[in-house]
């Protein structure tokens, strides 16, 4: 109910009191002193005052007493009127006046006049909603009354009529609304403030909704499809309008890997044909020429007609290549694009040596398929928001407080006394005292807007659908923001471990280089004993693949752009040599007799006596630039060789060309893998599950578990990385103790390693640069032959290494090595 507050002051003291304090007083009192006419039949008596009051000689503190200022007090001071005598007091008299009745001038005939509003037959029905809306939602405060008392008195000194507490009220809701309406509108019309975010927008490629700086969400002006630029290949994103790929051709093509037509597609390499890149991405078989620009799609004949005969499950039709449910004892077909239709559970999961595995399940599997322990992750996370997107909020909620500290210049005030009627000087005096209240109230609104409150009391908020909808959207993006951090947590601690664990390995050879440099104070002549001697100087190009013949006391290896297999005489100090039609890069022993080598990109067998060579297989057909480098025997008699491409100066040449293969005794071929930069040292451990192998390009000494009978490698991995100044790892032999002795191309010098524990255990220099494979030989396999390169050094070069391409000998290392093994082919 309103307040009718009473500014009347004349009231008697018992229920209207207007005694006020002169501590902490806020409101000022104008009341005028009533000068009453004393009665003679009236007398004072001050006994009960006196009764009351204090001596003026007692000390009392001011804190203790309130200093009364009432109008009253003289009267109190004189005494209490009391009737002087009883007989005296006048009777009371009284008057009824009787209440004016209402005169009924229009009485409505019912059966004539109908009102569409329903009524009601029960007396005393009042209307609550039509009541509420015709009070004022706005109550005056103490301050506000204060107030408008300073303004009714100046405004009487300027000859206008006052404002009444009503109007007051009146007019400041009508600011408040006003200054809600204008900013809504402000809010949505201003630029940054305008800005929409679609939660149901989705990347066509990803069915991520999530961006983050440099990988932005991208819309075709024509098809309207969404894109990542990372999903679609788009390198920069334009300024202006943005057609994808088959929107700028204007065609709608088929996709090749299903049914649908439409969305973010890529052609293949011959152009004609399209396909989806999610199905690109979710088929095993097929690949992606260019990841960066997302095209073209490749390898779609890799897929197998058993793929191509599958039957989706959910359109039912037979067209395309459809994917499986991962679940092993499941065999559901659906096409990729089916099951993004269907809300099919797709996931990509990160292994533990972060390789993303997709994961697809039917409709029957879809759900509750999440494992405890394993990493999932969008296919372009979103970590934590991006830097841009952070700018622009920043930017908005930055807008939003200017736009708020700035509320009164939303409001007109020639406006609101139109609306109200009221003079604009009356309106503008209440608009600057509203001003002045909102910025105290650190500009927030001095009454909430009517639709929330109608909202939150009167019409309660109904759960709809799309409400439901909304909040599991919003908890799925937040328990996916928890699981990025979650990752990138455990990403975090991963790298401190692995920091941990190179701490620890430089503590280690630290300790290892005083221990070394100890023994070498203890032991000075263990150094000095190895002997390095050349024995054949200056006579490679590039001398590589040496190997002991232990029959003839002969040492033999290739010369490889020279075409030549040499065979030193270690009795005779000569050499023999036969030149072959291309360049050799490798020899070995053969079983049956004689030796086979790899030519060009050729298997083949080599007849010392005839000098003639006989092709067994030959590899990389389709790559006329390639040939092989190094090879060498393993223990069941198979001959590994890995291919490059040809260089165009010492180790400079086309990348990722290379494979490497293997010769089995049957003479076929098996290749191992590809992307190989120079294929280069080989060998086994000496219980013959450990394969040794070196892609030089990669400084990497890597190993493989070996399968003796069957020749197949697996789990690949990095034993030793090679320092700065040991350069690029070659060719590589082991010793009898199970050691690996890698020699340095430019780095001059072989070292020892320990391929358990991956130390350096021994470094010998040579007095080249170029060394470029090793390996035992002599008596009893304890003399160390050492092949050097002449190409690529310069003149002034040769003048300080003038046994470059030299063969050496180093004796005095203390170990012994292994026989090589022959092919048995």
């Amino acid at each position: 109910m309103k307040r009718h507050r009473t500014l009347s002051s004349s009231d008697s003291s018992d229920e209207s009191p207007s005694t006020s304090f002169t501590s902490g007083s806020m409101y000022r009192s104008k009341s005028k002193i009533q000068n009453e006419h004393k009665k003679s039949s009236e007398i004072f008596r001050k006994d009960l005052i006196s009764a009351m009051k204090i001596s003026d000689s007692h000390h009392v503190n001011p804190d203790s007493y309130y200093l009364f200022t009432d109008t009253w007090k003289e009267e109190w001071e004189k005494g209490v009127q009391v009737p002087d005598s009883l007989d005296t007091v006048p009777q009371p008299s009284l008057r009824i006046v009787a209440e004016k009745v209402k005169e009924v001038l229009f009485t409505r005939p019912r059966k004539y006049i109908r009102h569409s509003n329903s009524e009601t037959t029960e007396p005393g029905y009042i209307n609550i909603t039509e009541l509420a809306a015709s009070l004022c939602r706005y109550d005056l405060d103490d301050m506000d009354i204060y107030w408008l008392q300073g303004l009714n008195e100046d405004l009487a000194e300027m000859g206008c009529g006052p404002v009444d507490e009503n109007l007051m009220e009146k007019t400041i809701e009508v600011l408040e609304r006003h200054c809600h309406e204008n900013m809504n509108h402000a809010i949505k019309t201003e630029e940054g403030l305008g800005i929409e975010y679609d939660e149901d927008v989705i990347c066509d490629v990803c069915r991520s909704p999530e961006s983050e700086e440099g990988n932005d969400m991208v819309f075709c002006d024509k098809c309207n499809v969404c894109v990542h630029q990372a999903c679609y290949g788009i390198l920069k994103v334009p300024e202006g309008s943005w057609l994808c790929r088959s929107c700028v051709l204007g065609i709608q093509p088929q996709c090749l890997l299903c049914p649908k037509k439409g969305g973010a597609m890529k052609t293949t390499k011959t152009g004609t044909k399209w396909a989806h890149v999610s199905c690109a991405l979710w088929i095993p078989e097929v690949s992606i020429g260019c990841p960066e620009r997302m095209e073209p799609i490749t390898k779609i004949s890799h897929i197998p007609p058993s793929r191509w005969a599958l039957v989706c499950n959910l359109c039912k039709l037979k067209t395309g290549a459809c994917i499986q449910c991962s679940v092993k004892s499941c065999i559901t077909a659906f096409h990729v694009t089916c099951a993004f239709e269907h809300s099919l559970e797709m996931k990509t999961i990160l292994d533990e040596e972060d390789e993303v595995k997709f994961r697809s399940y039917c409709v029957k599997h879809s759900q509750n398929r999440e494992k405890p322990g394993e990493a999932e992750y969008p296919l372009h996370r979103a970590t934590e928001q991006s830097q841009a997107k952070s700018e622009k909020i920043g930017l908005r909620a930055q807008k939003l407080r200017e736009l708020e500290e700035e509320f009164y210049t939303l409001v007109s005030v020639e406006d609101v006394a139109t609306e109200l009627g009221l003079p604009t000087l009356m309106v503008d005096f209440i608009y600057n005292y509203w001003t002045l209240k909102r910025k105290s109230n650190f500009n927030k609104p001095l009454l909430p807007p009517k639709e929330d409150e109608e909202n939150g009391l009167v019409q309660p908020r109904e759960t709809s659908i799309n409400t439901r909808m909304r909040m599991f959207m919003h908890l799925r993006q937040d328990l996916e923001r928890v699981r990025n951090l979650c990752y990138m947590i455990g990403r975090r601690e991963k790298m401190k471990l692995s920091h941990n664990k190179i701490q620890e390995e430089i503590f280690s050879l630290q300790v290892q280089l005083l221990n070394q440099e100890m023994a070498a104070v203890d032991c000075p002549m263990t150094m000095s004993s190895i002997k390095i001697e050349c024995i054949l100087p200056g006579n490679c190009q590039l001398g590589e693949s040496p190997i002991w013949e232990e029959a003839s006391n002969s040492l033999l290896f290739v010369d490889i752009p020279a075409k030549k297999v040499c065979r030193w005489d270690s009795l005779s100090q000569q050499v023999q040599q036969v030149t072959v039609d291309a360049p050799v890069s490798s020899v070995a022993f053969r079983q049956s007799g004689g030796y086979v080598a790899t030519i060009g990109t050729k298997f083949c067998a080599l007849n010392w006596e005839d000098q003639s060579a006989i092709v067994l297989a030959t590899v990389d057909k389709d790559k006329k630039n390639n040939r092989f480098n190094d090879g060498k025997v393993d223990p069941a008699g198979r001959y590994f060789a890995g291919t490059m491409a040809e260089e165009t100066a010492p180790a400079v040449l086309e990348r990722h060309q290379g494979s490497l293969y293997s010769l089995f005794p049957d003479h076929h071929v098996e290749k191992y893998f590809d992307q190989v930069d120079i294929s280069n040292g080989l060998d086994w451990s000496l219980d013959h599950k450990i394969f040794y192998y070196i892609d030089s390009l990669s400084y990497s000494v890597d190993a493989f578990d070996y399968d003796l009978p069957t020749g197949k490698i697996s789990n690949r991995r990095s034993v030793y990385k090679l320092e700065k100044e040991e350069q690029i790892p070659d060719g590589m032999c082991i010793d009898a103790e199970g050691k690996l002795w890698v020699a340095c191309y430019n780095g001059g010098r072989v070292i020892r390693l320990d391929p358990e524990t991956g130390k350096k255990l021994q470094t010998v220099k040579l007095p080249v640069d170029k060394t470029t494979s090793c390996c035992f030989g002599g008596k009893d396999y304890s003399e160390m032959y050492v092949t050097c390169a002449r190409d690529g050094i310069d003149p002034e070069g040769l003048l300080r290494q003038p046994e470059g391409g030299g063969i050496f000998k180093i004796t005095g290392l203390g170990v012994k090595g292994i026989p090589p093994y022959p092919y048995a082919g």
